[in-house]
């Protein structure tokens, strides 16, 4: 499959580069999964108080569940998908400006992130739900497991994807733009002939 794959650690460059309609694949390891606010709030704090869980320098924070289970003593991934990025909103432009350069998920994400995305180089890539096979074909370890109960992980990936850039460095939002242009087309529908 043709697209743009991105290694980690990623740079804001690299992200400085793309734009709304890519398609994406990542390779390396600093995918981290976060998949709401329950996980994003203990990375949070880690950074905080100074003993990062992660480092998020030219990471991936990845919004989703996904099924582990341990193989003799290490943990393995059984499946991945995506979930509504939203959820995490109001710490996502944080994470943006400690170094996430890529945040992955579903449905596309609000005005502050997106304004931390132009101000510190990052894209927002969407992956479609139903896609969870795929993706999981592309993990090749689970790094790290922080808290099995809010899937507080770090993955390694080889052709992890494939990914949309929805929401680029340069304030464009596939979500925004065909929200309008679907509203557009409504309302010449409902127009009298």
């Amino acid at each position: 499959m043709n697209g743009i794959t991105l290694e980690t650690p990623i740079s804001e460059q690299d992200v400085r580069e793309l734009k709304v309609g890519d398609m994406v694949f990542i390779d390396g390891r600093k995918v981290h999964v976060v998949p709401m606010m329950v996980s994003a709030m203990p990375l949070l704090e880690s950074i905080e108080r100074g003993e990062p869980i992660f480092d998020l320098a030219g990471s991936v924070i990845y919004h989703c569940p996904c099924g582990f289970r341990k193989v003799n003593g290490d943990w393995e991934l059984r499946w991945v998908g995506a979930t509504t990025s939203a959820m995490t909103e109001p710490v996502t432009p944080r994470l943006i400006e400690l170094g996430a350069r890529v945040i992955m998920g579903k449905g596309g994400m609000g005005k502050d992130t997106l304004d931390a995305m132009k101000r510190y180089g990052a894209v927002y890539l969407s992956t479609v739900g139903a896609t969870s096979a795929v993706l999981a074909r592309g993990v090749t370890r689970v790094v790290k497991m922080v808290d099995p109960s809010t899937w507080l992980s770090e993955l390694e990936v080889k052709e992890f994807g494939p990914a949309i850039v929805a929401m680029d460095t340069h304030g464009h939002n596939l979500f925004e733009e065909n929200w309008v242009s679907a509203r557009q087309k409504a309302a010449e529908l409902m127009e009298d002939p």
